[in-house]
């Protein structure tokens, strides 16, 4: 892959934009702005990867290729079979194409769907996948106003895919999601952390891997690495220069939960994560936290009736979280809630709460001291 300038656009939940957009610029994207969907900026070879590599809050990066007029049917096949297909694909991988229309005298998804998709197989040879889940590489196209856009969606799995969190407790929050929390809540890694209810440890381990600098990306991989242009030894450099960024965390991070499950998997998947010796996990009941020294962030995703629970009977949750907090000088909080009401039982003083996070279906508030 050269250095030339890309056009690279990175995919984010609603509500985290300007988490997502920040976290570019502090890792070299050229000039980030939020979009519909997410964030528009530019980079080379190195910024995809590097953001791909470090990203926490990002849902996934996309790289755009190409930009024509397609007024119709033939004018999309004829402008996708002059695309340098064999930058990005070669025979016999498995291509997935996704096409929307959006006020296009081409508004059949499914037609010009196909019509890039022959044309890229038919330039490399690479074979149509039985679906999204069967392919090998994944192009993007959006047709609007006659104009379609081609892009390369770089990432592969979501991004949230850490490759350590291979057990769940009840209702796991995405590990983006957790990320972008903990950037909302202002919390870097210099001040202790704490969750109480842990579950299966998202919080603390996302914290932990922030703490200590370690690359959320480096045990997995990613969709540019099978293209023909990719240029291992840029990415080893990449590698090496994340090893030499890692240290001890400066202060503790904790987690907790009165089930013994969910605090078995907490340190299964924190072994995983490799930060297994950076957090203290315990089993102990949410009215038994000790008083911890400050400064601090409690941070948490109770049960909100969604999907644990029914929120009328769980204010007795909220109200004992709040009392917790109280009695941990120097400490504040963040709880992550859809329900106004349960926030309010905590009996703290939250800052009104920004634009709800969308995660599967749900609206949750991200609720501040």
């Amino acid at each position: 892959m050269q250095n030339a300038p890309l056009e690279l656009f990175a995919v984010a939940a609603p509500g985290t934009e300007a988490v997502v957009c920040a976290e570019l610029a502090a890792l070299g994207a050229r000039s980030p702005v939020v979009v519909t969907g997410g964030i528009a900026f530019t980079g080379d070879a190195d910024t995809m990867m590097r953001v791909n590599l470090w990203s926490r809050t990002a849902s996934r990066v996309l790289l755009r290729v190409a930009r024509f007029s397609a007024p119709n049917l033939r004018a999309l096949a004829a402008g996708a079979a002059r695309l340098p297909w064999d930058r990005w694909l070669a025979a016999p991988r498995r291509v997935h194409v996704k096409a929307t229309c959006h006020a296009s005298r081409v508004y059949h998804s499914g037609a010009a769907a196909e019509r890039v998709r022959d044309a890229a197989c038919q330039v490399v040879g690479c074979v149509p996948s039985a679906g999204p889940g069967d392919a090998d590489a994944t192009v993007l196209v959006r047709l609007e106003r006659d104009v379609c856009e081609v892009s390369l969606d770089t990432s592969g799995e979501h991004l949230h895919l850490r490759a350590w969190r291979l057990e769940t407790a009840k209702a796991p929050l995405r590990e983006n999601l957790a990320a972008a929390v903990l950037s909302l809540s202002g919390w870097d890694g210099a001040e202790a952390l704490l969750d109480p209810l842990c579950g299966s440890g998202t919080f603390p381990i996302e914290a932990a891997l922030v703490a200590a600098r370690v690359p959320p990306g480096g045990a997995r991989r990613f969709a540019f690495m099978d293209w023909p242009a990719f240029d291992a030894d840029r990415w080893a450099r990449l590698l090496e220069a994340a090893a030499g960024l890692r240290r001890s965390p400066p202060c503790p991070i904790r987690a907790a939960d009165r089930d013994a499950g969910a605090v078995e998997i907490t340190r299964r998947n924190a072994a995983r994560a490799g930060v297994a010796e950076l957090i203290e996990v315990e089993r102990r009941a949410l009215s038994a936290t000790p008083v911890l020294p400050g400064p601090g962030l409690l941070v948490c995703n109770p049960p909100y009736g969604g999907r644990i629970g029914h929120a009328p009977d769980l204010r007795d949750l909220y109200a004992a979280l709040g009392a917790v907090v109280r009695r941990l000088p120097g400490w504040r909080a963040t709880v992550v809630t859809t329900e106004p009401r349960l926030a309010a039982a905590c009996g703290l003083h939250f800052a009104p709460p920004g634009p709800p996070l969308a995660h599967g279906g749900l609206r949750l508030g991200v609720y501040r001291t």
